[in-house]
């Protein structure tokens, strides 16, 4: 029977403790009299950059670290700390790096373990079916909203750890690529690699860009692994970098998600295949419209000016016209999902020969539509229109509520479907800046303001932003996937 990663056992007051990171670098006992690894005895670090010892001819095997404590949504982590890893080894280093796509790296998962995850005493073993003479493995543990991280480095040869690092993080630091920057750092220092100023600095930030496409290709592959699909395709859509090997696997996968494998060979074989695409397709509808619905819009305000008008010397009040108001901005990520799905659909719908079963496809049915439930399910199956009712209210500096003020806005967006045509060729999704500047913007308005009322001070905010929806459940009410103001908007989706 195989041992699991030893757990790390934490003191009462280490759990009630805060996230605040640490790392600590250990290596073997002969390796720390000489100052370097048994890899670099032969390997003297000179003055010249050009000298630096960085481990040129020998391979290590990065293995997927061992995650627990952690919720399903959280199961990325692992696959995106072994896919930093092998990038930071590979940058920082002229050793060759296995990486999870490596045959003999895949072979030795399968013989050695169901889980992916490796003990210690694996490490020979792995090091041995890949040629490593260097395997790198750890684990990951959520403990108290903190991330504890163990990762150790194995001579092959001897099974001695030649290089050890330990941490604890909180999720920030662990999404914003510290962690992993602390890690790799600590282990490579461990075996010796030695480091140019200016790699030095590059440990202290992070490539936003390719932490970014990292870690959602991780999140995607897990999401595509626990059959959500919808989340797979968000997640994959937002990897970036044409020419990077991320971006080329998340669009593979996006591929293989959207199209599906089904043989089609022989009467039988057909009408199994035709039922696998309509539950296949059924699936990614289901799971496209709730994402949709609640993914799809931000509710963006902006209420820097204010003007009176109306002004009633009797009765003592005041209309007010808040500007530039209230708009519905599209959430260009769903959109880009929506528009992957939609348009590999209308290309099946418009092939006849798939008639046989794409009429069997329960449609999906996204936000509402003036003229009710029925109006919806006929003409709005394969377009977006979702119609916000937002209510601002009027604050004084204490927090009392003045008065309130019903704003409605909507989008339309993409195109519609009548009888089973498409009126546009192909939906193109738009850049985040492009579906701002596209919405309209709608004025607030408060009417018969007394002015006793203001001289505590005038604060506008949203109180609330609710869309009707119409699924096959009934009607419920939906948020937004955001309420931002116009400055956050502009912070968060340059």
């Amino acid at each position: 029977m195989k041992k699991n990663l030893p757990a790390i056992i934490l003191a009462a007051a280490v759990i009630l403790a805060s996230c605040a990171s640490t790392s600590v670098s250990a290596v073997s006992s002969e390796s720390k009299k000489s100052g370097q690894t048994a890899f670099s005895e032969n390997a003297p670090s000179k003055n010249s950059p050009k000298n630096l010892y960085k481990g040129k001819g020998i391979a290590v095997a990065v293995c997927q670290p061992e995650i627990s404590g952690t919720a399903k949504n959280e199961e990325w982590i692992s696959q995106y700390f072994q896919d930093s890893l092998t990038t930071k080894f590979s940058r920082f280093s002229k050793m060759t790096v296995l990486d999870r796509k490596n045959e003999s790296l895949i072979k030795a998962e399968q013989e050695l373990s169901e889980s992916g995850y490796y003990s210690d005493e694996n490490a020979a073993q792995i090091g041995q079916l890949t040629n490593a003479q260097i395997v790198v493995i750890g684990s990951i543990r959520k403990i108290a909203g903190c991330y504890e991280l163990n990762f150790r480095a194995n001579d092959v040869a001897t099974n001695e750890i030649l290089a050890s690092t330990d941490g604890r993080y909180s999720a920030s630091e662990i999404q914003s690529g510290k962690a992993v920057n602390e890690t790799s750092k600590s282990l490579l220092e461990g075996l010796g690699i030695e480091f140019t100023d200016r790699e030095k600095a590059a440990f202290s930030e992070s490539d936003e860009n390719e932490n970014s496409s990292i870690m959602n290709l991780a999140k995607g592959n897990s999401a595509k692994e626990n059959d959500s699909l919808i989340e797979a395709l968000a997640a994959y859509s937002q990897v970036r970098g044409k020419l990077n090997w991320q971006y080329e696997e998340a669009t593979s996968n996006s591929s293989q998600i959207i199209s599906g494998s089904f043989n089609s060979d022989g009467i039988l074989a057909k009408l199994d295949s035709y039922s696998a695409k309509i539950e296949h397709w059924n699936k990614i509808f289901s799971q496209l419209e709730s994402y949709m619905n609640e993914n799809s819009m931000f509710i963006v305000y902006d209420f820097s000016y204010v003007n009176d008008g109306n002004i009633n010397m009797q009765k003592r009040t005041a209309d007010l016209e808040i500007h530039p108001g209230i708009k519905c901005v599209p959430n260009a990520v769903a959109m880009k999902v929506w528009a992957t799905v939609m348009n590999e659909w209308k290309t099946l719908v418009e092939d006849r020969s798939n008639n046989v079963w794409t009429k069997s496809v329960s449609k999906p049915v996204f936000g509402a539509y003036e003229g009710g439930r029925h109006s919806a399910e006929i003409w709005v199956p394969y377009s977006l229109r979702y119609v916000f009712s937002v209510n601002v209210g009027l604050f004084d500096d204490d927090g009392y509520l003045i008065k309130k003020f019903k704003v409605n806005t909507n989008s339309d967006e993409g195109f519609i479907a009548r009888d089973g045509g498409f009126i546009v060729d192909e939906i193109v999704p738009k850049p985040q800046r492009n579906y701002f500047s596209g919405g309209k913007w709608k004025t607030v308005y408060f009417e018969g303001i007394n002015a006793d009322d203001l001289k505590h001070g005038m604060n506008f905010r949203v109180i609330d932003a609710k869309t009707e929806i119409f699924s096959r459940q009934g009607r419920v009410y939906k948020n937004p996937a955001a309420i931002l103001s116009a400055e956050e908007f502009m912070q968060e989706y340059p």
